[in-house]
Order: C-alpha cells, then sequence, then structure tokens
C-alpha cells in the first residue's frame, strides 16, 4: 500500500509519497509547489490545479491520501482516562473537553492518540476542531478529484519522525499521574527529562513536546518566516517575492559584530529583531510545558526553511538558554528515491510525517478528524465510481436498451410464430388439400419433399432428353479417324459410357497409335488421349491399342 502525504501551507504545497513493505519503509516521491498568486482565491485555483495534475501518476484504489489539518485550527488536550477501551475514550472526549474548547462542543470533531497506557488507565492527547473546518477541507479534496482517507493534525503528524509509529502503544511501568492528584503530590515526583521540536513554518510555527519517544504535548506559535520576508520588503522597499528569495538565499544573524559590515550589522539586527518574537513565544511555551507536565526541558531541535538560517540555533539558544540544533529529518531514513538536498530535508517534515500516518495500524491507530458524517465510507468504491463513472453510464444505457430490445424482440418472435402457423395452414389447405389435423409441420414437409423428388425427376428427364446418343459419338470418332489407306485399323472393342470413351483394337504398328490419338484430341473435352497396356490377344504383325477420352454429351445437370 502507497501512502501519501499532502501538506497545504500558506506559502507552498508539498507533497510525500512512502511505501512500507518486508524491507522496510521506502521514501518514493517528494514535489514541492511555492504559491506564485499572492491572492488567496487565485491561490485555491493554484492548488487545485497542481494536485489534479501531480497525484494522477498515484493509483487511488491502492494510495492512501493523508491531509494535515492546520495546527491552529486544532485544540489539543492532555487528558487521562480510567479505561482503556479506545472506543469509550472517543465516546467520553466530548464530554470531558466541554469545559476545555474555545468553541461549541456541539459543533465539533473529535479525535486524540493514546499516549500510553499503564495497569489500568490511559493518557491521551485528545483533538478537537471545529466541524467547518472539516467540512472546508474535505470539499476543497473533493474540487482537487482527491478521496482522503485521513484528515491529521499536522502537529501530530510531524511526531512521527521521532515515535515508533509501526509498534504497539506504549505501556509505562510507572503509574500514571491521577486525575485527582494535588499539586504537592505532583511536585515529589521526579522531574521528566523532555526535549522541545520546533518546526518554522511560513505563518505559524508547531510545538512539540516529546518524552522519552512519547508525544506528550502539541502548540502552536503565530510567528513563521512570513514576518521575517514582510520586515525585510518594508525596509529595503523590495517586493515581497524578492524579500522571500534574499530570506533563503542570504539570510543570517551575527554571534559577533566583529569583522562585518555596517550593512551586515544592519541586515543582521533587522532579522534578530523579529526573531526575537519567536524567542519570546516560544520561552512562554517551555514554561507552559514545563509547568503543565512537571518536566525539564533540556533540549530544542528546529525544522522548516527557517531552520537553514546562518546562526538561528546558537541566536534561539542564547536567547532560550537552552541547547538549540538543528534536525535533520532525512536521516532518520535510508531508503530514499529522490534528491536529498539541504532544503528538501528542512521541509519535508510535515508532509513525510502524513504519509507515515497513513501506514499506521489498529494496533497504534492513526489520528482522523473525519468522524460523523465526514467518515470515510469506502475509499475504494468511491474511487473506482469516480474512475469508471462514464463507462458504467454506458454501460447502464447498453443494458437498459438490450433488456428492452429482447423482451421487443420476443414479443415479436411469438406474433410472427402465430401468423406463420396460420399461414402455413391456410397454404396446406389450398395448395396440399390438407385439411383439419392433417394439416401440421410434419404432413407439410412430406407434401414437400414428394414434390421436390417430382421436380428433380422432370428435370433429371429434361437433361437427357437433349443428350447426345452413343451413334452420334460413333459417328464423330468415325469422322475423325483417318481412312483405312492411311490409317488401317481394326476394332475390336467400343465402350461410352456417359462420357466417357474406351476404345481398343489392333493397328499395323505402334507408330499408328500416336497418329490415332492425335486424330480423336478434337473430341476430347480436355484435350487429352490416354493410353493404357491393352489385354487383347497378341496377333503376329499388328499392334494392340486401348485409348480413354471424354467426350461432350451435352447432358443437363440437375441442381438443387
Amino acid at each position: 500500500m502507497l501512502s501519501v502525504g499532502i501538506d497545504i501551507g500558506s506559502y507552498a504545497v508539498k507533497i510525500s509519497a512512502v511505501e512500507f513493505t518486508k524491507k522496510g519503509l521506502f521514501l518514493t516521491h517528494f514535489f514541492e509547489k511555492v504559491f506564485v498568486n499572492p491572492n488567496i482565491l487565485d491561490r485555491e485555483l493554484e492548488i487545485i490545479e497542481y494536485l489534479r495534475t501531480e497525484l494522477t501518476i498515484f493509483d487511488p484504489i491502492q494510495t492512501r491520501f493523508t491531509l494535515g489539518l492546520n495546527q491552529e485550527l486544532v485544540s489539543v488536550r492532555t487528558k487521562s482516562f480510567p479505561f482503556k477501551d479506545r472506543i469509550k475514550i472517543l465516546k467520553s472526549l466530548p464530554f470531558e473537553l466541554e469545559e476545555d474548547l474555545p468553541f461549541n462542543s456541539d459543533e465539533t470533531l473529535f479525535d486524540g492518540r493514546i499516549i500510553q497506557f499503564d495497569s489500568v488507565q490511559s493518557e491521551i492527547l485528545a483533538c478537537a476542531s471545529p466541524t467547518e473546518n472539516i467540512k472546508k477541507s474535505t470539499q476543497f479534496m473533493n474540487d482537487c478529484n482527491i478521496q482522503i482517507s485521513l484528515l491529521t493534525p499536522e502537529g501530530l503528524a510531524f511526531s512521527n519522525h521521532f515515535l515508533s509509529w509501526n509498534e504497539p502503544i506504549p505501556v509505562s511501568s510507572t503509574p500514571l499521574i491521577q486525575m485527582d492528584e494535588s499539586e504537592d503530590e505532583v511536585s515529589t515526583r521526579p522531574l521528566k527529562l523532555c526535549q522541545v521540536i520546533l518546526n518554522i513554518g511560513h505563518s505559524h510555527s508547531t510545538v512539540l513536546l516529546l518524552e522519552d519517544k512519547k508525544l506528550t504535548d502539541v502548540r502552536t506559535i503565530s510567528w513563521g518566516a512570513k514576518a521575517i520576508a514582510e520586515a525585510l520588503s518594508k525596509k529595503y522597499q523590495i517586493p515581497i517575492t524578492e524579500a522571500y528569495k534574499q530570506l533563503q538565499t542570504n539570510s543570517f544573524i551575527l554571534t559577533t559584530t566583529e569583522g562585518a559590515t555596517p550593512d551586515q550589522i544592519f541586515y543582521s539586527s533587522l532579522i534578530s529583531g523579529v526573531v526575537s518574537d519567536l524567542v519570546k513565544d516560544l520561552k512562554f511555551s517551555v514554561l507552559e510545558f514545563q509547568s503543565l507536565h512537571h518536566c525539564q526541558v533540556t533540549a530544542v531541535l528546529i525544522s522548516g526553511g527557517m531552520s537553514l538560517m546562518q546562526n538561528l540555533g546558537p541566536y534561539l539558544t542564547q536567547g532560550l538558554e537552552i541547547p538549540v540544533n538543528k534536525y535533520s529529518v532525512l536521516s532518520n531514513y535510508q531508503n530514499i528515491y529522490f534528491e536529498k538536498t539541504p532544503h528538501i530535508d528542512a521541509v519535508i517534515g510535515p508532509s513525510l510525517g502524513l504519509a507515515i500516518e497513513g501506514l499506521r495500524k489498529p494496533r497504534n491507530p492513526a489520528v482522523s478528524l473525519l468522524r460523523g458524517e465526514y467518515s470515510l465510507k469506502s475509499h475504494k468504491l468511491h474511487s473506482f465510481l469516480t474512475k469508471w463513472s462514464t463507462t458504467l453510464k454506458y454501460a447502464a444505457f447498453l443494458f437498459i436498451a438490450f433488456f428492452a430490445y429482447t423482451q421487443l424482440r420476443d414479443t415479436y418472435s411469438i406474433t410472427m410464430a402465430e401468423q406463420s402457423l396460420e399461414v402455413m395452414k391456410d397454404q396446406a389447405k389450398t395448395i396440399a388439400r390438407l385439411k383439419g389435423s392433417k394439416a401440421n409441420e410434419n404432413n407439410i414437409n412430406k407434401f414437400i419433399k414428394e414434390k421436390k423428388k417430382t421436380i428433380k425427376e422432370i428435370k433429371t428427364i429434361s437433361g437427357i432428353a437433349t443428350m447426345n446418343s452413343a451413334s452420334t459419338i460413333l459417328k464423330k470418332i468415325n469422322d475423325a479417324i483417318p481412312s483405312r489407306q492411311i490409317l488401317p485399323i481394326e476394332m475390336s472393342r467400343v465402350v461410352i459410357s456417359e462420357t466417357n470413351v474406351l476404345l481398343e483394337g489392333y493397328v499395323a504398328q505402334p507408330k499408328d497409335v500416336t497418329l490415332l490419338q492425335n486424330a480423336l484430341k478434337g473430341l476430347s473435352i480436355n484435350n487429352k488421349i490416354n493410353s493404357s497396356q491393352s489385354r487383347l490377344p497378341t496377333i503376329s504383325g499388328r499392334s494392340a491399342f486401348k485409348v480413354e477420352f471424354e467426350v461432350d454429351r451435352n447432358i443437363q445437370r440437375v441442381t438443387k
């Protein structure tokens, strides 16, 4: 099964395709499309056209498509339940999250990822998003002619790079924090050591909290590379597209001003001034994580296009007072079948995580907000109907037409059979003088056979009447043979059978047989005279001969 992850951002669309076999995970495709149109409506049309074109290489029946839902549109909370049944947990989510949600729970769809179990309870990372967001996403993908299998928050999908996604849900060796535990009781527990993953996007950044390869929490920071590009565009009076190019090719923050030119110092100060907002928001998220989860953040890993900025890690390390390093997504994978560049390594994280989400098994299921009326009914059936809809319409029309034709033909056949029977009885009465029960098929066939036999006999007699008689043929032979002075001949036997003539006798010498054959060729219908060994008694001074040929007797052949 092939799994495709689709990450639609505000700056670009990224598509990753992976295949999981017994030999491992294979990264087969990666595509990226940077938007040209700044207008949102034009951008949507551009995305639809791009996805319709690029995704045609994948068989919709053999492929699972996973779409990423913007993490800003998803509310995430960590919850504990005193039971381990997943279905029961999902049914309980609307009641557990009702007071925590900033929107109406009646118009919200829920799902979640079970982080871990202990002996009696479970810890889950619950997700909720308004139904309107799911409706827009599914409608947009339908416009792209794509039936998505999963709609997963991008933050949870990104965590697949750090989790054992193909393994069962982990079971904790120590009891989980009880819901009724006091703050004093929690504070006595030892601090958990965690790390933060920061994926810097275009308009927002996603922050993940990981503890020992377990996703503990997810947050969103409303800061992205767009802020730096807008600052460069405004300060240097250049188009925003040019600012993005400048940001991708020549972006840096100076760790020291020694040896730097005034322009470099100014450029670095401009960027660091914007990045300082990221430092503030990230520091607040780290403090919130440490307070909520009784943990200590020991490291920060950064990803995304902005992670390629020179000296961004040291600058964040200085501001957070926590080691910050660039995270290489593709370093975790071996079977890569596309070009591996620093840019692709930096931006592939979300789409690749979404593709991996589509490979999850029921023992550790994928997170998807396609619930209720938006749940996947039958992906294969939908894909089949989409692909063969026109053919099926024609097939249905032809089936109906053929059914109608067979019905009409059956009706006409019965009618014609009845009419033929009436005509047959009338003709039998008129021609064959067959009345009543005698006017049946057997008697009529018998009458026809007798008439055919009579007609054949009449034709035979007519043909014989014009036939040349045997005496006529003898006269023609006699006229054709030279006089006795030229060809002394003594005829012993003459047989005329239909068109075949046999002559047998004696001539004076052997060469006279050739003379005889030449004389009779004119009577033969094929101009051939066949000579063979005669069985007549040998006479001294004479040569026996035997010749055969066919003549035209003008017999009229009888045809059926």
